[in-house]
Order: structure tokens, then sequence, then C-alpha cells
């Protein structure tokens, strides 16, 4: 049987149950491992996986990365869009607005609140009051 999770939204790790599963994807498991099921993070083909007419998953150069498992391409993550995840993944929006004054917005991030750059705009630390979680 053939199991296809290509362009998802997966993060690690595969179940083992799945990578060890010699009846998917062919058996290719038994040659890729968990890359015959998605291709690991920071690796991208454009099956989303390893399989015999690529040779396996290929890794992104030193300057792009993936944010998912199963990628079909590499991009490059400026600070601003790893600060946006943090804070889309951290539920930002229920903040109070004075501990995210100026958060995603088009103003570079060293004017966001908490955030510390050198005078080079080299971002050097994050500081966050403590807030209720849910």
């Amino acid at each position: 049987k053939d199991l296809r999770l290509g362009g998802n939204r997966l993060h690690a790790p595969i179940p083992s149950s799945l990578c060890n599963n010699n009846k998917i994807n062919g058996g290719r498991t038994r040659t890729y491992g968990c890359d015959a099921i998605l291709c690991p993070l920071g690796y991208y083909d454009a099956t989303g996986y390893a399989n015999d007419s690529n040779g396996g998953c290929t890794k992104c150069n030193d300057d792009k990365t993936t944010i998912y498992l199963g990628s079909t391409s590499c991009v490059e993550l400026r600070p601003e869009d790893i600060l946006s995840m943090f804070y889309d993944v951290m539920r930002g929006e229920l903040w109070d607005e004075s501990e995210v004054h100026m958060w995603k917005s088009k103003t570079g991030i060293c004017h966001w609140d908490g955030v510390v750059c050198e005078e080079d705009g080299t971002l050097v630390s994050l500081s966050f009051p403590l807030t209720q979680a849910d």
C-alpha cells in the first residue's frame, strides 16, 4: 500500500511502527527507513519522501531549511519569520497588548517589544514577561 503524507504540516517524530513497516510504500522503508515515509526536517524531495528514483531526500543548503516533515522545497527563514512563528505557537494574539507592541509589524524586529538587538540589527536576546497560561 502507498502512504502519501507530503505537503502536510507534520512535525517529528514519525512513529517507528510506520518506519519499520515493510509493507508501506513498496517496502522502501527497508532501504530509506523513516525517509520513505517523509523527508526529515532540513531535507526535501519533489515527492516529499525518499524513493528509488531520487536516491533519498536531499539536504537543504546551509542558508535554508524546511519547516515540516515531507517538504518539497527548502526555504530561507529570516529572524522575523522565526519570531512570528514563535508568536503564533505561543498564542501571542492573547498576550496583553503592552507585552507585544509592534510584533508582526512591518517595522524591523529590533522595534518589537522584548527584542534586543545590537546596533547593526543582529538579534541578541528576547525578554518576555510571565503571563498566565491556559
